[in-house]
């Protein structure tokens, strides 16, 4: 590893700065580090493959039951984008401006200093991502299982659906630490074999509307509830949870100057414009109260448009649990990577495979944190109160971002977003306005029965 990797007197602040310098700028081949592999596209499927996982089968029964009519719902679902996009914006500044791996937890330990960082990075890493990733985990197993266990009465055990989500973390834990090259056309196969289905919905939605089913449009905003409005944009949040996820692998990205930004932009935007009409097309065929009495929003839909071929929806769900979860590890393991490099946690596991250029030692032990992850039963309680946590840090790097136009105005910046734009994010990250997230186990399984 560089020298630059070694602890020095110096500030971490110009640590950070001075690792991606020199693996920028070193000519010798023989050096051991991370590569740039990644093209835009591959930046473009890890987004995409992470926030499509199970948010978008949770979060549109919780928007609905928040604002209760079919116009603002759709509204909620734009708006959530459109807040989404305005933080990958102020995110393609931080990540162009301060041009290292580790996302969140660097640009607060850069300009926050080191105890800001440290906490965020043991909040993140410890609890919120390898907790998050166990319930993607679970939720693959479930979709997996559930077709040998046909009898409603007689739900996959426990057990068994714990150890094959032990199964499905080991596999991607197998192939991220074999090659980032193996792990982005796995993420890219997924993410292009997950939006097909989700397409499928799209043109059927289309179809039903030109052929006059359009009943729920007709008054669309006639039962508005405006109070339940907070906590319909939190459901919404979470659907498009992973956003940042890109800024976390920025060493490994090509010119991430022009394609981060590039990248996230196009990412978020296609998730986005999914999103909101997939919403449309449920309304297509359901009222709002069928949508809300539902507890397979997608499948309920399928089964009402296509028939026999509805079985598409738990394939669907599989391919995008399991995306999620191999995108996640690759990035989560990225961050232990970071801290582990900077001196947060032990500099030995800050290493490189010589064969396969991966951070296999930060690789397995964030594997081994979602393992344990997954044997523990209030799961599901320590995200949702572990999710404001993380938004926390979210408003506070964009409030950063802004900081260091003043004290550093000098810096480099590739990319620059207007202020106003990063005054938007923030406000919308304050938890005055936002309710209790959607929690994926009231999905249509509870995980700890059995």
């Amino acid at each position: 590893m560089e020298e630059a990797i070694q602890s020095t007197s110096e500030g971490t602040h110009q640590r950070n700065i001075e690792i991606v310098v020199e693996q920028e700028n070193d000519g010798d081949e023989s050096t051991v580090k991370l590569q740039r592999t990644l093209t835009v596209f591959d930046g473009i499927m890890i987004n995409v493959g992470i926030m499509i996982g199970t948010g978008i089968f949770i979060s549109p029964k919780g928007v609905v039951a928040g604002v209760e009519s079919v116009g603002a719902t759709l509204c909620v679902w734009v708006a959530a984008g459109v807040i989404t996009l305005l933080g990958a914006l102020c995110y393609a500044e931080l990540g162009t401006t301060i041009p290292a791996s580790g996302g969140t937890y660097t640009y607060i330990q850069v300009i926050f200093g080191d105890f800001a960082g440290f906490i965020n990075f043991w909040a993140d890493t410890v609890i919120v991502s390898p907790s998050s990733n166990a319930v993607v985990a679970l939720m693959f197993s479930i979709y997996c299982l559930e077709p040998f266990y046909p009898d409603p009465d007689c739900p996959p055990p426990k057990v068994a659906i714990k150890l094959f989500a032990v199964l499905s973390i080991s596999f991607a834990m197998f192939v991220n630490c074999w090659s980032v090259k193996l792990t982005t056309l796995l993420q890219n196969t997924l993410s292009i074999c997950k939006l097909i289905p989700l397409c499928i919905l799209i043109i059927s939605g289309i179809v039903k509307m030109g052929m006059g089913s359009t009943a729920n449009f007709k008054q669309p905003f006639a039962s508005t509830d405006i109070s339940g409005m907070g906590t319909a944009l939190y459901s919404c949040l979470f659907a498009y949870d992973g956003w940042q996820s890109l800024n976390v692998v920025t060493e490994e990205l090509k010119n991430p100057s022009r394609n981060l930004p590039a990248a996230l932009v196009i990412s978020i935007s296609m998730v986005a414009f999914v999103y909101t009409l997939i919403n449309v097309a449920y309304f297509t065929a359901l009222s709002p109260s069928e949508l809300v009495n539902s507890d397979a929003v997608a499948f309920t839909y399928a089964q009402q448009v296509l028939g026999k071929y509805a079985v598409i929806i738990p394939v669907t769900v599989v391919l995008s649990t399991f995306g999620c979860l191999n995108g996640s590890i690759l990035s989560s393991s990225r961050e232990f990577f970071v801290g582990a490099r900077i001196g947060h946690l032990p500099h030995f596991l800050a290493t490189i495979g010589i064969r396969h250029k991966t951070p296999l030692p930060c690789i397995i032990l964030n594997s081994i944190i979602t393992i344990i992850w997954c044997f523990v039963d209030n799961v599901f309680t320590i995200i949702n109160f572990f999710g404001f946590v993380q938004w926390f840090f979210f408003g506070a790097a964009v409030i950063g971002m802004v900081y260091l136009r003043f004290k550093e105005p000098n810096r480099p910046r590739p990319f620059k977003v207007i202020v106003v734009m990063a005054g938007g994010i923030n406000r919308s990250n304050s938890g005055d306005s936002l309710g209790e997230p959607p929690s994926p186990s009231s999905y249509d399984y509870d995980i700890n029965r059995g």
